[in-house]
């Protein structure tokens, strides 16, 4: 080793020397100062660690930023579309307010049709009971002034060339069903029909032309007149004819004279209304009557004078 004789020659054995350098830097130095570098080092790659979570950090910022303002913007753009979407809102609004005071008016209106309908309707009913009673009176003129028409009808069969027809008279069937109740109890018939059979529209003998005023009928016929035939009417006629056969014995013919029959007739009734004579009488229907048409034309009050 050198000798040592001044500072110089410290610092160039310092200088020259590594393993007297790193004995007196043992020497001179605590532990805790040689340990510094280790530690700034460590310190060093922590700031390094710290910066690139930083770093990296701020990109995750940088990307809720753009994700943050996208929000915003979508945001934005929902409030905008739900402003015009309340705008529209607000028009539909207004525009069912003035249907609504629209309709108001209508239902006014409509009430006040309704009123004038009902007026209208009242009148027109009255009108349709006046001109149904109006052509059933004449109907059954047209019926009573054309029964020996209808009663020559079935005069051949039973040998006949010129008949005259008698009506019966309301005394005449009340005695009939007076002497004869037990009789027309048992008959097939409706409850109502002995309290219809005193108030026939007719009921008529028919007799030989030539026969004596005394001598008895060849046969009967039993009409209901009406300008629109119904089931009224069948059940009716029907129901007489059953009564004058049993109280007489004789053969009653039953027959609805009307222009034309109702709409709404039952096809069950209207299957026991015949339209042709010869059907008729070859049937021999006890539910069944004979239409006998009647014609508008003939319905007409006469001329006035």
């Amino acid at each position: 080793m050198a000798t040592l004789n001044t500072p110089d020659d410290l610092l160039l054995l310092l200088r020259e020397d590594a393993a007297f350098r790193a004995t007196m830097r043992r020497e001179l130095l605590t532990v805790e100062l040689l340990e510094v570098p280790q530690r700034i080092s460590g310190i060093e790659q922590s700031v390094t660690a710290l910066i690139e979570h930083a770093n990296a950090t701020n990109a995750r910022l940088d990307r809720m930023d753009q994700t943050i303002a996208a929000i915003v913007e979508q945001t934005n753009a929902i409030n905008a579309r739900l402003d015009r979407m309340d705008q529209t809102i607000a028009a539909i609004v207004e525009q069912t307010n003035a249907i609504n005071r629209r309709l108001d008016l209508v239902e006014s209106d409509i009430t006040v049709m309704k009123r004038d309908i009902n007026g209208l309707g009242e009148s027109f009913r009255r009108e349709v009971r006046a001109q149904s009673s109006f052509r059933g009176n004449y109907a059954q003129s047209a019926a009573s002034a054309s029964d020996i028409d209808i009663a020559h009808l079935f005069a051949h069969r039973h040998g006949l060339e010129d008949i005259k027809t008698r009506h019966i008279s309301r005394n005449n069937l009340e005695a009939w069903l007076r002497e004869n109740r037990d009789l027309v109890k048992s008959l097939s018939i409706r409850q109502r029909a002995t309290r219809t059979f005193l108030r026939p529209d007719i009921i008529a003998a028919v007799e030989d032309l030539y026969s004596s005023e005394d001598a008895s009928p060849v046969y009967y016929i039993v009409i209901e007149a009406s300008y629109t035939g119904d089931t009224e009417d069948v059940d009716r006629v029907t129901d007489h004819a059953k009564i004058v056969r049993a109280i007489t014995g004789l053969e009653a013919y039953p027959v609805v004279a009307a222009v034309m029959l109702d709409d709404e007739m039952e096809q069950a009734t209207r299957s026991r209304l015949y339209d042709e004579l010869e059907r008729f009488v070859d049937a021999r229907d006890e539910n069944g009557a004979y239409w006998h048409r009647l014609y508008s034309a003939d319905l007409k009050p006469p001329e006035p004078r």
